[in-house]
């Protein structure tokens, strides 16, 4: 009888690990490719007024058909208060216009170009103004989007994000 139960057990062992041996690879290259994770990327530059203007998009690696959003962020860094001119819909809402270019490099999406600044703000040191805007992009490719803040004088342009929509 002993001699039964020492194979009978090694039986029972190697069925129950028998699935998680299935999962391995072997000698093939194992699973296919994985999409890239897809994460946040940002962009900030110091204007010649001391405001740092900041572009942030929310994926930097996205499905074809969907959106992403662009976040538009000027901060006063300063020790001394900032007046500014903002949109006329609302003094905490910077003035920005955005442009994407898409895969070919043929321009894909422009923000409407904001109003005459009507209104004024003053950032006080840290005080930040912060607005966003939704895209939804189209077929496969690299797109690059560049934000122009027309509350500057001049107008400041912040470099170049991209996005890979796949």
């Amino acid at each position: 009888m002993q001699s039964f139960r020492a194979p009978f057990a090694l039986c029972i062992l190697a069925l129950a690990t028998l699935p998680f041996l299935a999962g391995c690879g072997g000698g093939g290259g194992g699973g296919g490719p994985t999409d890239p994770i897809s994460t946040s990327a940002s962009i900030t530059r110091t204007a010649p007024n001391g405001l740092t203007a900041t572009l942030k998009e929310s994926a930097n690696s996205v499905s074809a058909g969907s959106s992403i959003t662009y976040t538009y962020t000027l901060t006063n860094n300063t020790a001394n208060p900032i007046t500014i001119s903002a949109s006329s819909a609302s003094p905490t809402r910077p003035t920005v216009t955005l442009g994407i270019n898409g895969p070919t490099g043929a321009l894909f999406y422009a923000s409407l170009p904001p109003p005459p600044p009507l209104v004024t703000a003053t950032l006080a040191p840290g005080q930040s103004l912060t607005s966003t805007e939704v895209v939804p992009l189209g077929g496969a490719g690299v797109y690059s989007a560049t934000a122009k803040f027309g509350d500057l004088t001049p107008v400041f342009s912040v470099g170049t994000l991209a996005v890979t929509v796949r």
